[in-house]
C-alpha cells in the first residue's frame, strides 16, 4: 500500500465572528486522478467537481471524482488507504453508515442506482437498480434513508416531490423534503437564504446557511426536534478555503461530534473540522 504524504495543518483560530477561539484541523491534499483527490473539470462552471465526499467513524475521508469512471479514494489523513476504479459507475455522492459506504446515481438515459460498496475495499457489494420510474431531479441520503427529488415528466418541472427508501433500496413512502423535514423545522426563514440539514449532534439537528444572500458570512445553527433553536453560530465565509463554484450540499457533513467542510485552495482539496462542543458550548 502506497503512502502518499502532504500538508498536515492544525491551527487554533480566533475570528471576529466568533465569541471564542475555535479550534480548526485543516488537511490538505493535492487534487490529482492518479494519487491523490479524484475529481473533473466542469467547464461550464469553469471548477473541479468532487462528486462524493464523507468521513468515517475512525476519521478516514472518502473521495468520489473522476474524469472519465468514477474514482472512489480513501485517505487517513494524508495517507491514502486504498483506491478503486469503476468503468461503469458515475462519481455521485457518497453516504457511511454503520460498516457500509453507499452511493446513488442517475445516469443521462434515465437510470437510477444505489450501491452498496465495502468500506474497507470499495468491492461493490449490491445493487438496487431503478428505484424510481420517476424524473430525478436529486437526491440526499440522510438519517438512514436515501430521500430522492423527483418531478411528474423532466417538462414539469413546478413542483418537486420527495419519495424516501430504505437503504436496502425499499420504498419508505413520500417524504416532506429533501431531508424528510418538515420546512418548518428550518431555522433560516429569510427569502434568499440558503439552509441546508448536515446533521445531528446530542439527538439535535444542525444546520447550515448563508443568511439571506450573505455570500461572506455562513452560519450553524443548533435545533431541536420541535423547532427550537439552541444557538447559532456564525462563520467567516473563507474559512474553509475557497468554495466551489456551486457550494455543492456534499460538501458539508457533520460526522463524529465534529463539522466538516471540503474546499480548496489553487490545486489541493482542503478538509476542514471543527468539534461542535466548541461551538455550541453550552447549548443543550
Amino acid at each position: 500500500m502506497k503512502a502518499l504524504y502532504y500538508t498536515f495543518l492544525f491551527c487554533l483560530i480566533a475570528s471576529f465572528a466568533f465569541s471564542q477561539s475555535i479550534l480548526k484541523k485543516q488537511v490538505f491534499i493535492p487534487f490529482n486522478n492518479d494519487t491523490g483527490v479524484p475529481y473533473t473539470t466542469d467547464e461550464e462552471l469553469n471548477d473541479m467537481v468532487v462528486s462524493g465526499f464523507d468521513v468515517d467513524s475512525k476519521g478516514n475521508y472518502y473521495f468520489f471524482g473522476g474524469a472519465k469512471s468514477g474514482c472512489l479514494a480513501v485517505f487517513s489523513i494524508t495517507t491514502q488507504k486504498f483506491r478503486k476504479v469503476y468503468t461503469d459507475v458515475p462519481a455521485s455522492s457518497l453516504f457511511v453508515f454503520k460498516d457500509s459506504l453507499y452511493t446513488y446515481y442517475k445516469s443521462d438515459g434515465g437510470e437510477n442506482s444505489l450501491l452498496k460498496i465495502d468500506i474497507a475495499n470499495g468491492t461493490i457489494l449490491k445493487k438496487y437498480p431503478n428505484l424510481s420510474n420517476k424524473y430525478v431531479h436529486t437526491s440526499q441520503f440522510i438519517d438512514s434513508s436515501l430521500v430522492i427529488g423527483y418531478y411528474g415528466s423532466q417538462s414539469d418541472s413546478l413542483k418537486e416531490q420527495y419519495a424516501a427508501y430504505t437503504l436496502l433500496g425499499k420504498y419508505k413512502g413520500e417524504a416532506v423534503s429533501l431531508y424528510n423535514v418538515p420546512k418548518s423545522i428550518f431555522p433560516d426563514k429569510s427569502l434568499h437564504s440558503f439552509c441546508e440539514l448536515v446533521g445531528y449532534y446530542n439527538g439535535n439537528y444542525v444546520f447550515w446557511s448563508i443568511p439571506d444572500g450573505k455570500f461572506n458570512l455562513e452560519r450553524l445553527w443548533l435545533v431541536k426536534k420541535d423547532g427550537a433553536v439552541l444557538a447559532s453560530v456564525n462563520l467567516p465565509g473563507d474559512f474553509a478555503g475557497d468554495a466551489y463554484a456551486d457550494n455543492p450540499r456534499e460538501n458539508r457533513k457533520v460526522r463524529n461530534g465534529n463539522f466538516y467542510i471540503m474546499g480548496k485552495k489553487g490545486r489541493s482539496c482542503i478538509i476542514t473540522e471543527i468539534p461542535l462542543n466548541n461551538l455550541f458550548k453550552g447549548a443543550n
